[in-house]
């Protein structure tokens, strides 16, 4: 039996321009809490490395800016 992919899956709705930039702040936050998590577990790869650099340059630059960011 072949895969089947359901067509109600992706939804497309108007939202505004608030909902959107917010949406885009809540995803930027759980990337930089999921590199955190890897970093801490070792589990980083080359890809983070690459992006945010060493575990010091990303708690320093990226994960301390989120940080003061948070509410």
């Amino acid at each position: 039996m072949g895969k089947v992919l359901s067509k109600g899956v992706v939804r497309r709705r108007k939202t505004s321009m608030t909902d959107y930039r917010l949406e885009q702040v809540a995803d930027y936050l759980c990337t930089i809490e999921l590199a955190l998590v890897k970093y801490e577990a070792k589990e980083d790869g080359e890809t983070y490395n690459k992006f945010f650099g060493g575990i010091g340059s990303f708690k320093r630059n990226w994960f301390k800016q989120a940080r003061s960011k948070r509410i």
